[in-house]
């Protein structure tokens, strides 16, 4: 009886949390300007899922919801411009977890975001060590290094990055403003000059597409 009267006590108080919760708080706004998130369910509600898990008599589910509540929380702090919350979660997953490139990843976003370049540079380094064949890794890579002078370097994973994907636009645009910060302004109108035409072909497809029309002025602006 007793075991019941415990067991009905948490499912009792955790469905009244999460009524309470999910009907009278409001959700939270993002600090991006003109955007609002919703940053999920507030904790009480959380918690009163959680509760009602255990009343259930469960176990190891309670621990990853709790686990993976977190880890949807440290996303939508990115999500939201939050770096400086997501940051210390991440660093959490990185103790726990070791060097995992999505980590890594998120580590060097944040980095980045402080305008520590080169912290960011190296953990998209050791990611792209981990990952080799993600473009995403080489590409921001790329564009820290720019950042950082190492102009060499950072055409150079550009290059992969466009090697495995080929059609990646940015990539080729990080790639012609490395070759003018270099002087070399023919290597530049050369990735530009394939940049207009990849966009032609996509604007004959489909003719009311705004962003490839403005991708394709900024490449002319570009040209001059």
């Amino acid at each position: 009886l007793a075991g019941l009267g415990a067991t009905a006590t948490l499912l009792v108080a955790g469905i009244f949390g999460w009524s309470i919760a999910g009907n009278y708080i409001p959700p939270v706004r993002g600090s991006l300007p003109g955007e609002r998130f919703a940053m999920a369910d507030p904790s009480l509600a959380q918690v009163g899922v959680v509760f009602v898990e255990i009343g259930f008599g469960l176990t190891w589910i309670p621990v990853m919801h709790i686990v993976g509540h977190a880890m949807v929380r440290t996303l939508q702090f990115l999500r939201a411009g939050w770096f400086d919350r997501a940051e210390p979660h991440f660093r959490a997953a990185h103790g726990r977890y070791g060097d995992r490139p999505d980590i890594l990843h998120f580590l060097a976003v944040c980095a980045q975001r402080r305008s520590a370049m080169a912290e960011a540079a190296d953990l998209w380094r050791k990611a792209l060590a981990k990952d080799p064949n993600e473009p995403m890794l080489s590409f921001n890579l790329g564009l820290a290094l720019r950042q950082l002078g190492q102009h060499d370097e950072a055409a150079r994973r550009l290059r992969d990055t466009l090697r495995r994907q080929p059609n990646h636009l940015e990539a080729k645009f990080a790639l012609a403003n490395v070759h003018i910060d270099q002087a070399k302004f023919a290597a530049a109108e050369r990735e530009l000059a394939e940049i207009v035409a990849v966009l032609e072909q996509a604007i004959e497809k489909t003719p009311d597409d705004p962003q490839a029309k403005a991708l394709q002025a900024r490449a002319r602006n570009m040209l001059g």
